[in-house]
């Protein structure tokens, strides 16, 4: 018997990235049509930020997506973290009609599918999935402290979640063996969950929550999956455990300056082997996301200088122009395309040096910290829609330099 899933993560869908999001989107559906995968799985990040029901969020491209993925193979959303997904934005989509059941989780779950008739069950079928969404330290000691007698306090987040993943390995081992509750053998046992596993490498332009609790892999490999179908780390990679092998299969599209690594959707294909082993093997598909790179250039005169190569080919290229305001206003946007040519979108962004001229002399002179600060402003070609603020703000920065007590 063989088992596929389309391995997906971290959409981040929002407003700000809608057009090229919903292109990719659609390039995802129909490889997937030819794909034919078993099952299709959003492994967290859904959303990039809180999203509004309206025109101009991207609820209703992530409720097209989703609906359209299902008309290939049933589809399963597991939670990412709070920042991202906010509570209550994943679960309602359990309520989408589709071709194929949908279900989206936001708590641990243990699901069954059956694939002959391609349908999700809490009763039994080919497959036991584990659902891990994002564990918070609030999440472990709310949801799982109790499941797995262990005092819930913050320090022990780690302890719990080590003992959640032996409390998992243990039904996947009686999952196998048919002793799972009385039910009949099963042939594949897949987790998704979105967290951060230690060793794992961030993708370039990446920064992580602060509260992320740090999964050993040794953890996952106790839950005796046989893949791990993961999120929140947005640079593709794999890694093989005690048991099972895991992937992040990261982001589809490039969203911040610094990613340069290719983004792509991965194939899962798991096959039950005469053994009573399972065979894993992974295939990765690039999607048609450019890679986001940024350059500082030095502008002397009308010259635009820089010892960058050629890297910028077929790239959504930021171009940071420094120098004084007199040279930058020189340099037009079609020059800085002329020096680096072959791009795939330019944005180009001015920024002057601080002019140390007889201006800076005058500031000095001045006799009050917040007399210098407008000063600053002025010379600098700055400026504050809130002067009262700043005023007060330096007045205060002053009387704290000076021993005052500035209350």
């Amino acid at each position: 018997m063989d088992f596929r899933i389309l391995h997906t993560a971290d959409w981040h869908l929002d407003a700000r990235f809608l057009e090229e999001q919903k292109g990719i989107l659609a390039w995802i559906q129909a490889r997937a049509e030819g794909l034919f995968p078993d099952l299709i799985v959003v492994a967290g990040d859904l959303w990039h930020t809180a999203q509004e029901l309206n025109d101009q969020s991207a609820v209703r491209l992530g409720f097209d997506a989703i609906r359209a993925l299902s008309d290939v193979a049933p589809v399963l959303i597991v939670k990412g973290n709070n920042e991202h997904d906010r509570p209550g934005s994943i679960s309602w989509l359990t309520h989408t009609k589709g071709g194929h059941p949908i279900v989206a989780y936001e708590s641990p779950k243990r699901i069954f599918l059956n694939l002959d008739e391609n349908a999700f069950s809490m009763e039994g079928g080919d497959v036991l999935i584990h659902v891990v969404p994002y564990p918070t330290k609030a999440f472990v000691q709310a949801g799982m402290a109790q499941a797995v007698g262990i005092d819930g306090s913050t320090e022990e987040a780690v302890k719990i979640l080590d003992a959640y993943f032996k409390t998992l390995g243990a039904e996947s081992m009686q999952f196998r063996e048919g002793e799972f509750e009385g039910r009949l053998p099963g042939k594949f046992v897949l987790g998704v969950g979105h967290f951060n596993v230690g060793g794992s490498v961030l993708g370039n332009g990446q920064t992580l929550v602060s509260q992320d609790i740090m999964i050993p892999k040794s953890s996952l490999g106790d839950a005796a999956c046989d893949y791990w179908a993961l999120g929140h780390i947005h640079k593709q990679q794999d890694f093989a455990l005690t048991h099972g092998r895991a992937r992040y299969a990261g982001t589809f599209f490039h969203k911040d300056f610094g990613e340069l690594e290719g983004k792509s959707i991965t194939v899962v294909d798991m096959t039950d082997a005469s053994d009573g082993k399972v065979l894993v093997d992974l295939t990765e598909i690039p999607t048609p996301s450019k890679a986001m790179m940024s350059i500082d250039a030095t502008v002397e005169g009308t010259e635009i200088g820089t010892d960058v190569g050629a890297g910028w080919k077929d790239t959504k290229l930021r171009v940071r122009l420094r120098g004084t305001r007199e040279a930058l206003a020189a340099v037009q946007d079609r020059s800085v395309e002329d020096r680096f040519p072959g791009a795939y979108s330019y944005k180009v962004e001015r920024i002057p040096s601080i002019e140390r001229d007889i201006r800076s002399k005058t500031i000095q002179d001045r006799r009050s910290f917040p007399d210098q600060v407008f000063d600053w402003l002025e010379a600098t070609g700055k400026t504050t829609d809130h002067p009262n603020l700043v005023r007060k703000f330096a007045e205060k920065t002053e009387s704290l330099y000076q021993g005052e007590n500035p209350s």
